[in-house]
């Protein structure tokens, strides 16, 4: 299915199952069908609704620059279009930060977020990797004149800009978040643990040895510790940012 935004931009989404409806926001460089252990996981109890981001998968770019801000500004239009009642929002890595925008921004019928892998400044990735993605958007520079290397480069920017998220304004969400990050991610340890930190109902969990891309390498034990804080329903958690750590 396919929505079109204010300015033409086409967003395709798709919808499965029945029940509360739970919300998938896919990476960078990913597209909603990154998800398929989680979309045939949950969509035996829950509505769950997929959506490819602008300049991702299926959907268009339209004519502006791709950042965090734009990307939550397209998502909150669709969802006032195709949900009315409170839903929960499953975030993975830019999806994450996504999430969080949406969040502060707008968080009408926010139930719960689940934020995998999310980092709110550039800082919290590890050097190795940002460095690693900044040589590719230099390279990437000389070949701005071909179209797929132009969009390429454009989505790579996401990686290197700050996602405009500041940690007062994580103060601000009072929805349960549980946040899931492997111990061998991408992002610091201490930077996800700062994010959890300033957020009054966070629940933060590590999954022992796992990489960024724990979607598919832990999906059966990362759908379970999800499936198992959306039951809880965990809206009488104290507002101290409590820890779980499994490593």
């Amino acid at each position: 299915m396919k929505a079109i935004l204010p300015d033409q931009t086409v967003i395709y989404y798709d919808t499965i199952g029945e029940g509360m409806p739970l919300v998938l926001l896919h990476g960078n460089f990913q597209n909603s069908k990154v998800f398929k252990d989680q979309v045939s996981y949950f969509s035996k109890s829950y509505k769950v609704i997929t959506i490819d981001s602008r300049g991702h998968g299926e959907s268009t770019f339209g004519h502006k620059k791709l950042t965090i801000s734009l990307l939550s500004s397209d998502i909150s239009f669709l969802l006032h279009q195709l949900v009315h009642e409170p839903f929960v929002i499953i975030g993975f890595s830019d999806g994450a930060n996504i999430a969080l925008k949406l969040a502060i921004e707008n968080s009408e019928n926010i139930a719960a977020m689940v934020l995998i892998s999310p980092n709110v400044d550039i800082d919290g990735i590890h050097k190795s990797f940002y460095n690693f993605a900044q040589i590719g958007y230099y390279l990437l520079h000389f070949l701005n004149f071909i179209t797929p290397f132009r969009k390429m480069r454009n989505i790579l920017y996401l990686i290197l800009s700050n996602p405009d998220i500041s940690l007062d304004e994580l103060e601000k969400i009072h929805q349960p978040v549980l946040l899931l990050s492997g111990t061998k991610d991408i992002i610091k340890r201490q930077h996800i643990e700062l994010i959890a930190s300033h957020m009054p109902f966070s629940q933060l969990t590590w999954i022992s040895n796992a990489p960024h891309m724990l979607l598919k390498s832990r999906s059966n034990e990362l759908n379970k510790l999800i499936n198992d804080f959306i039951k809880l329903k965990p809206s009488g958690v104290e507002p101290s940012g409590f820890v779980t750590s499994k490593l």
